[in-house]
């Protein structure tokens, strides 16, 4: 199919951020090019964050850029700001202009926002490859100090490059509690006892009937970890003991309930 003549898109995030996974963007790349859809990818977990140089799914995977049709990206995240970017060719760019004109003149990012927003591009373009091999040290210093320390009880479920890590509950305490509400409950609670202890992690958010990965099943209750490069190893200890201690509290409790 001729892709300029239909409106027809593939619509998915980089790194999806309620399960840590990466897509698999030589494959959409090419079913877009033999279905004749355009792709749209949401780089807002991934920029700053994968890839030697910090520039997103694209880097990480050796794909062109030129390959996404249109990209976009959230300041919220890696650039510490507000709003967001949207980007694509001559053509794509000609067309925002032309169809957003009016939601630019009445919503426009204050200097503020977008002065921040440059900074942060300016660091990430001078300090990329220091900032994200970093932070992919980071990364593997809590992926190995969770399968060490938390005795079995966590599984990673999250892609191995993802700062964005996702655990579940494994072996025995998967086993105990069966059902999703109640290893919801179990988690909700780590994550309470850790916000005492002044560790901010959350739980996955997913909507009522949300499956998991292939349709198996209820989407997983996690633990969401955001791994930044600027902690320290010894930060990243104390936070995997903390998590342990909490959740082997929550683990005792709610055997107690049954």
């Amino acid at each position: 199919r001729n892709s300029l003549k239909q409106r027809r898109f593939i619509v998915t995030e980089a790194l999806f951020r309620n399960t840590g996974e990466l897509v698999d963007l030589k494959k959409l790349v090419e079913l877009k090019k033999q279905y004749g859809y355009r792709l749209i990818l949401d780089e807002s977990f991934s920029f700053g964050a994968i890839g030697a140089t910090g520039r997103g799914l694209t880097e990480y995977a050796g794909v062109p850029v030129t390959e996404v049709d249109i990209m976009v990206v959230s300041m919220a995240y890696s650039l510490g700001s507000i709003g967001g970017l949207s980007l694509g060719n001559v053509e794509v760019a000609d067309h925002q202009r032309l169809s957003g004109a009016g939601y630019c003149f009445s919503a426009s990012a204050p200097p503020f926002v977008s002065t921040a927003a440059s900074m942060s591009l300016a660091c990430l373009s001078q300090e990329g490859t220091t900032l994200m091999k970093r932070l992919q040290d980071n990364v593997t210093t809590v992926l190995a100090g969770i399968e060490t320390t938390c005795k079995g009880n966590l599984a990673i479920v999250s892609h191995s490059s993802s700062p964005i890590i996702h655990l579940a509950l494994a072996g025995g305490a998967a086993a105990g509690f069966p059902e999703r509400s109640m290893q919801m409950n179990i988690l909700e609670a780590t994550v309470e006892g850790c916000k005492a202890l002044d560790l901010l992690i959350t739980t996955s958010k997913t909507v009522k009937g949300e499956k998991a990965k292939g349709g198996k099943g209820p989407a997983a209750a996690t633990l969401r970890i955001a791994v930044r490069a600027s902690m320290d190893k010894a930060m990243l200890t104390k936070a995997i003991k903390t998590i342990d201690t909490c959740l082997t509290h929550a683990i005792k409790f709610y055997k107690g309930k049954q």
